[in-house]
């Protein structure tokens, strides 16, 4: 049998899982701090996840994570392996910047998974009551889960790429999650705004960008609190009507391209493997 390397993101642990990450060297990622938003999610999914969970992270060779932040957690720290924080990328090539829209008032864009409430979606409602002359298009919630809301408020439920990416190309700003703080995080990488850059959109969020670490003129990060859009009104307009007939410079945003990030990726399970072979 020739050797090799498995990659594993983490998820549910099975037996078989934990059996095989013994028998041959694997990295595992870690793309969020699981434990807090299976907390969230689904009790006996949280109560699993504490029982297994260091089955397969102790037999792992090495653990890759999406930000600085989730390789400081004390359970994940404690992991006694070669640890890599590496963002999530996205292939440049593969996405053309939409032409900038032409709106006459501003037109912005949320795109995320239904019953997330770290995504902030009450936030998003809240922003359009103060900007009532503003459209926001919300992607993949649907109207049970936001219920009572503006008129400028267009929810869509979930869309396929076809559906969506002509909203997005309507779109000044995108807005990505507002309420990272639920999940006791301030860093992410997550690749919805990697798509929202890669087509050109700059975005609002709450959080230090990994890709990002000093910040950048296309992202507007307001405070991590549950009162951040309140506190950030005037920011948010300044920044929204700044954007307003622009797109994002596609070289400012090369960091996040595939090409860069994932030969880091590959590095790393190269030495992973390395290590799996000789033993050490």
């Amino acid at each position: 049998m020739e050797a090799g390397v498995i990659y594993l993101r983490y998820s549910t642990v099975s037996p078989s899982v934990v059996v095989l990450a013994k028998a041959i060297p694997t990295v595992v990622e870690l793309n969020t701090l699981d434990i807090s938003e299976l907390r969230m999610r689904s009790w006996l999914r949280y109560r699993w996840a504490r029982a297994t969970r260091n089955l397969l992270l102790g037999a792992a060779r090495g653990l890759v994570v999406v930000a600085g932040e989730i390789a400081e957690e004390p359970s994940v720290r404690r992991l006694a392996m070669p640890k890599a924080v590496i963002p999530n990328s996205i292939d440049l090539q593969r996405h053309e910047a939409f032409p900038a829209a032409q709106n006459d008032t501003p037109r912005l864009v949320f795109i995320g998974a239904p019953r997330t409430p770290w995504h902030g979606v009450d936030k998003i409602v809240r922003l359009a009551r103060h900007f009532p002359a503003w459209t926001f298009d919300l992607i993949g919630p649907g109207p049970d889960e936001i219920g009572n809301h503006p008129t400028n408020v267009k929810v869509h439920g979930l869309l396929d790429a076809a559906d969506y990416l002509p909203l997005l190309a309507r779109s000044d700003v995108a807005i990505g999650a507002l309420a990272l703080r639920r999940l006791d995080l301030s860093e992410a990488s997550p690749l919805k705004v990697a798509e929202y850059l890669a087509y050109g959109l700059p975005a609002i969020t709450s959080y230090t960008d990994t890709r990002f670490p000093d910040g950048a003129p296309f992202l507007l990060q307001i405070p991590n609190a549950e009162d951040n859009v309140e506190t950030s009104l005037e920011r948010i307009e300044a920044f929204v009507l700044d954007w307003m007939g622009r797109r994002v410079d596609r070289e400012a945003i090369a960091c996040i391209d595939a090409r860069v990030i994932e030969r880091r990726r590959l590095d790393f399970l190269m030495q992973s493997f390395r290590s799996g072979a000789t033993g050490s």
